[in-house]
C-alpha cells in the first residue's frame, strides 16, 4: 500500500515534506457536513455609524495574536467598538499577557467571556458586527468558516487559505501590519446598516461557494477510490 498525506494549505503541505522526507503530499481544503450551513439561520443585526461589535473566538494561544488584536482595537480608543474575546486558555502566561493589554486604558471596550462549546460559536458570532482574527497561521481556520457561515464579514491575516475576501466583500486578509488592521476596523466602524448588508450576503457567499464546491467533493472522493 502507498501511504499519501493529505495537506489543507500550502504551509501545511511544505512542512510535511519537510519533517516527513516524502513527495506523497496532496492539497485538499478541508471538508466539513454541508448540514452546518443548511441549519443555520440568518439572524440580522442593526449596523449605526461610529458602532461596532467585533468578536473573536480562537484557543488562547500566541499563534493566534490576541495580545496584538488588543493593542490595535485599544489604539483605535473608540467608545463606539466592543471586543469580546472567546477562547479556552491553553497558555496561561500568554493569557496574563494578553489580560495586561486588556486592562490598559482605552474609549474600547475590550472583554474576555471565556470558552465556548462548538455548537455555540456561530450563534453567537451572530451577535457580533465583525469576526477579528490576525493569526499567524491557520492551516484551515475552522472559526472562519464558521463566521462566514455565520453571514459575518472577517478581519484576518494574510496567513490562512482564505485569501481574496474584499473582493467578494467577505471582509479582509492582510498582512501582519497594525495600521492595515486599524484602517479595516475604522472601515467597519463607518458603515450604515445598508453598507453593513452588502458585506453580511458577501460572507454568507463565501459560505455557500465553499459547501458547493464540487470539484473538492471529486478530488475527495477519487482519494478514497
Amino acid at each position: 500500500s502507498v501511504t499519501l498525506y493529505q495537506a489543507s494549505s500550502e504551509a501545511e503541505q511544505l512542512d510535511i515534506k519537510r519533517v516527513l522526507r516524502t513527495k506523497k503530499v496532496i492539497l485538499l481544503p478541508n471538508l466539513r457536513s454541508r448540514r452546518e450551513i443548511e441549519t443555520t439561520l440568518s439572524k440580522g443585526i442593526s449596523k449605526n455609524p461610529e458602532e461596532l461589535r467585533i468578536c473573536l473566538v480562537a484557543r488562547i494561544n500566541q499563534i493566534k495574536n490576541i495580545d496584538k488584536a488588543i493593542r490595535w482595537v485599544k489604539e483605535i480608543n473608540h467608545k463606539g467598538i466592543t471586543f469580546d474575546i472567546f477562547g479556552f486558555v491553553e497558555d496561561d502566561q500568554y493569557f496574563q499577557k494578553c489580560k495586561m493589554e486588556m486592562d490598559a486604558s482605552s474609549d474600547s471596550v475590550i472583554r474576555f467571556k471565556g470558552g465556548l462549546e462548538s455548537v455555540a460559536v456561530i450563534p453567537r458570532i451572530q451577535d457580533y458586527h465583525l469576526f477579528f482574527l490576525p493569526t499567524q497561521g491557520e492551516n484551515f481556520g475552522h472559526s472562519i468558516l464558521e463566521a462566514f457561515i455565520a453571514g459575518r464579514p472577517v478581519l484576518i491575516s494574510d496567513r490562512t487559505p482564505w485569501t481574496g475576501l474584499s473582493s467578494v466583500s467577505a471582509g479582509f486578509d492582510l498582512p501582519l501590519d497594525g495600521s492595515r488592521f486599524k484602517e479595516a476596523i475604522i472601515f467597519f466602524l463607518a458603515m450604515n446598516h445598508v453598507e453593513f448588508g452588502h458585506w453580511v450576503e458577501g460572507a454568507r457567499k463565501k459560505a455557500e461557494d465553499y459547501y458547493e464546491n464540487k470539484e473538492l467533493i471529486r478530488s475527495y472522493i477519487s482519494i478514497f477510490k
